[in-house]
Parts: C-alpha cells; structure tokens; sequence
C-alpha cells in the first residue's frame, strides 16, 4: 500500500514539473525585445497611464516594470 502511494505521489510530482515547465518558459516571462521597447517608449513619450497599463499586459516582467516607471515617473515630477 505505502509502494503504491509512493508512485502515485511521484507521477503527481513528476506532473507538477511538467506542467510549470511548460507554463512559466522564460519567452512568456521576459520577451527578448522587451527590455528595449520600454526604454525606447520611456524617452519617447515619458511615463503616462496608457503606457504603463500596456506595459503591465504585455508580460510578468512587463508588472514589474511598470511599476518602476511608474515610481520613476512620479519623482521626476515631484
């Protein structure tokens, strides 16, 4: 009984990698271009509402940078 729990709770395991493998590939989470594409969009236009809520769509780190220039657009204009 207890050989077979152990089986079972290692396909369990074995399934679970899997599945984040495939759902948190690197591509999805940090695009190649996106770094870029925020710094050139960042001197062009400067921080605004539309911008940081496309930013905030586009990808995980795409959050996480508009968060930051969000913080960065509000202390240039204090």
């Amino acid at each position: 009984m207890a050989d077979l729990f152990l089986l079972l709770a290692s396909v369990v395991a074995v399934a679970l990698i899997i599945e984040r493998s495939i759902s948190l590939r690197e591509r999805k989470i940090i695009p190649p271009t996106l770094l870029g594409q925020v710094i050139m969009v960042y001197q062009r236009q400067g921080v605004n509402e539309e911008v940081l809520q496309k930013l905030a769509k586009d990808s995980p780190l795409g959050t996480v940078l508009s968060a930051a220039c969000a913080i960065t657009g509000a202390r240039a204009t204090s």
